[in-house]
């Protein structure tokens, strides 16, 4: 299952996602680095470093190449959108497992909250602001 949760905070647009799966192959993640050249075998990087390295360019853990997966274009690609509209993406580890072979995150998407729409497509702040203003109008 996968959980989302959308919100404002600190004039920010936040969606964060959460599954109930394994968690983020970091031990499989680090293998493809070193197989690619990016970091030495022996080289000491923390889950948080590790997990970083999805957002280089090419990277992949899919095994064969379909039209969703394997076709090295992925979370390099999400993050330049992102922040080509300033915002960004972040990874939260949910779990205290520290150098474990898979670990539980969030992914965190911020926009700025201009971006924020209401279900019929208007301007999301907008209607906040003028419901806001309409409790002291009176």
């Amino acid at each position: 299952m996968i959980d989302i949760e959308v919100g404002v905070d600190n004039s920010l647009l936040q969606v964060t996602l959460s599954d109930d799966g394994r968690g983020l192959a970091l031990a499989r993640i680090r293998g493809i680095a070193i197989g690619r050249g990016w970091i030495g075998p022996d080289e000491k990087l923390d889950d948080h470093a590790i997990a970083q390295l999805i957002f280089r360019p090419g990277f992949s853990t899919a095994h064969t190449i379909t039209e969703v997966s394997g076709r090295g274009v992925g979370m390099d690609a999400v993050r330049d959108f992102l922040a080509r509209e300033h915002g960004r993406i972040e990874l939260h580890f949910t779990d205290d497992h520290h150098g474990a072979d898979f670990r539980q995150f969030q992914t965190v998407v911020c926009l700025p909250d201009s971006e924020a729409v209401d279900s019929l497509g208007t301007d999301a702040r907008r209607d906040v602001n003028a419901s806001q203003t309409g409790a002291f109008a009176g």
